[in-house]
């Protein structure tokens, strides 16, 4: 099996052997029986890793085109196209496909056999993790989603958004963007897929009344206790609510009953305030704004100091420099 090292410097993969491809596809993709079109001496196949944890971003290349036929994705990715094509056809029938261009889709499930062809393909996979799809949905079990294409255009680019800040973060010239701010593009990613492709969430039904009664005080001391006590630490919503003993609706109920706001926006203005604490403390000659706001979970600089400034009335660079 490929090993990955740190997230900050990819893996990468090269090979013109169509045998060697196919290994590599089950020990770190999918088991996938494929056949090479066209000529051997003219293949070659490239992949670029990033992986940590939960985290999984992989740029993917070959030359030629390839058939294959899987049983189903082990994991839950959305590929998005570079450049080259990607046809896809699913057993069932559910989901014929092919993708050109700055096209999204998602892979198929586990248990759904597909028939696929890439040509001269380039293209980005990027792994939505079930925990905090689960996280950002509030439940404790992820959603299903109903189809593996985008619902439109618009809906598209917010999931294309997303990912090139990922990227952006993971090119950034920190030397390892560490597991909070990994957590963060983790559910941002799985936030973003919620948003672009239908699924089970698409739906005004209410929370449950038992949801409801589960509210008191001790909810939200324990809750904030706990998000306090973990602000440097990559929890989710999950987290929270199985510490203050209800489901992630009542947790979500009983911050917006007290303090108006979600209980992972309050986990984000704690963080804020200890990013201001550490920029006051800070010696400018020996880091920077951007710096500190990723450690603190913040991948967007341009809207982490947009978030300061409203939140503190200037510039996070001032703070630092203690203008």
């Amino acid at each position: 099996m490929v090993s990955t090292g740190e997230i900050a410097q990819p893996t990468r993969y090269e090979t013109t052997n169509v045998d060697e491809v196919r290994h590599y596809l089950r020990d770190l993709y999918v088991d996938a029986r494929i056949e090479l079109i066209g000529n051997p001496a003219e293949f070659t196949f490239r992949d670029a890793v990033w992986s940590r944890g939960r985290f999984f971003l992989a740029r993917m290349s070959h030359t030629s085109s390839i058939t294959s036929t899987t049983d189903g994705d082990r994991r839950l990715l959305i590929g998005r196209v570079i450049n080259g094509g990607f046809g896809r056809e699913l057993i069932n029938g559910q989901n014929n496909n092919y993708y050109r261009k700055n096209d999204c889709f998602l892979t198929a499930d586990p248990d759904v056999a597909c028939r696929g062809r890439t040509d001269d393909v380039d293209l980005e996979w990027v792994e939505i993790n079930r925990q905090d799809l689960a996280a950002v949905a509030g439940d404790f079990d992820p959603p299903q989603f109903l189809d593996l294409d985008p619902a439109d255009p618009v809906a598209a680019s917010v999931l294309t958004g997303a990912i090139a800040l990922t990227e952006t973060t993971l090119n950034g010239p920190e030397p390892d963007p560490g597991s909070l701010l990994l957590g963060e593009l983790s559910r941002m990613i799985a936030a973003a897929a919620l948003a672009c492709f239908p699924n089970t969430t698409w739906s005004d039904t209410p929370p449950p009344r038992h949801d409801r009664a589960d509210i008191n005080s001790g909810v939200i001391r324990r809750a904030v206790g706990y998000i306090d006590s973990h602000l440097g630490e990559d929890i989710s919503a999950s987290d929270i609510a199985a510490t203050a003993h209800v489901t992630i609706r009542a947790l979500q109920y009983a911050f917006r009953r007290h303090y108006g706001i979600s209980p992972m926006t309050y986990l984000r203005r704690a963080r804020l305030d200890q990013a201001h604490r550490e920029l006051k403390a800070a010696d400018p000659t020996q880091t920077t704004v951007t710096a500190i706001a990723a450690h603190w979970g913040f991948p967007h600089p341009s809207q982490f100091s947009a978030l300061y400034r409203s939140t503190y009335g200037i510039a996070p660079s001032h703070t630092l420099r203690n203008d």
